[in-house]
């Protein structure tokens, strides 16, 4: 498999690191979070700003958009979620979840109307999606917890642990079942092969795992970047996944046999001049977004080729 890459657009605005990025119900639009403080929205068709921002208290690590109410949860540096209707364009309550220590993902589940939060302190913490009460929390070990994962086919949510564990929790009492050392220093990022039994998970050890689920064997350790991993996503066809790492460069990858395809650079392809730190493959025209330290927002065309 061959592929190019072309740059659509380079976005942007914010003043400080991009931490966080999600997609919103109009597959046009995007949000993305700053350590500058602000929520911003950005319309990747026209390649331009959107109208609509957001101040926040501090630092944003991390944003989830629940389509089924038109509401935007925002994860602080502070250890708050701010939950903020989008209809109404106000902040509707400010959960502190984890004091003084900041979130880094935020996923819900469905199955249980549970909003998860991952923070810094090594808490997991789960509240109903509805009237916001707390259902359960657990402190998993002393370092960052850095990725959520549920699995719906197991019924099972995994987490990925500053101190190099994957752990398998239940739900919805976060008691956890299961637990291996995947990485060294720091398991940054876990998710699940869409379409195999398989996850894949990337750590500040800079290599990308492919791992059997769910016996939890590591199959494979591969040397994917020169510094940490940061993130993972797969192609919305399946047939691709990128990842994004603090060497200020995106690989893309064979979803199916997890070959290396191609790395966006600085020098090729006008890429990141700092960390990549999170990823986005978007609905629109399959456009893969990105961002990082460099404060930009940066859109990428991934063509295949016969």
């Amino acid at each position: 498999m061959k592929l190019s890459v072309n740059k659509l657009f380079h976005l942007t605005g914010h003043q400080a690191s991009v931490y966080a990025m999600t997609a919103s119900a109009d597959d046009n639009l995007i949000y993305t979070g700053s350590s500058d403080k602000m929520i911003a929205r950005w319309n990747i068709a026209e390649k331009k700003a959107d109208n609509f921002a957001a101040t926040m208290p501090l630092a944003v690590y991390q944003l989830l958009y629940d389509a089924k109410v038109n509401r935007m949860y925002a994860g602080s540096g502070g250890g708050a979620v701010h939950v903020i209707d989008l209809t109404a364009k106000k902040e509707i309550k400010n959960l502190i979840l984890h004091p003084n220590a900041a979130i880094f993902d935020l996923i819900k589940v469905e199955k249980y109307n549970l909003i998860i939060s991952a923070a810094a302190d090594g808490s997991i913490a789960a509240i109903d999606a509805d009237n916001f009460e707390l259902i359960a929390k657990n402190k998993l070990c002393d370092q960052k917890l850095r990725s959520l994962c549920y699995i719906e086919s197991s019924d099972v949510l995994l987490v990925a642990s500053g101190d190099g564990f994957i752990r398998v929790l239940e739900l919805p009492s976060l008691k956890v079942l299961n637990q291996f050392f995947a990485h060294e220093f720091s398991a940054n990022k876990v998710i699940k092969h869409p379409t195999k039994d398989l996850l894949l998970s990337g750590g500040r050890d800079a290599h990308l795992n492919i791992i059997e689920w769910p016996s939890c064997k590591i199959m494979e350790k591969i040397p994917a970047h020169n510094f940490a991993i940061y993130d993972i996503v797969f192609h919305p066809e399946n047939s691709l996944f990128a990842t994004a790492s603090r060497d200020k460069n995106i690989k893309i990858w064979d979803a199916n046999n997890f070959q290396f395809l191609y790395r966006i650079d600085k020098e090729k392809n006008e890429g990141h001049i700092n960390s990549v730190n999170k990823l986005l493959w978007t609905k629109y025209e399959n456009t893969l977004v990105s961002t990082g330290d460099d404060r930009s927002i940066m859109g990428w065309q991934i063509i295949l080729e016969e």
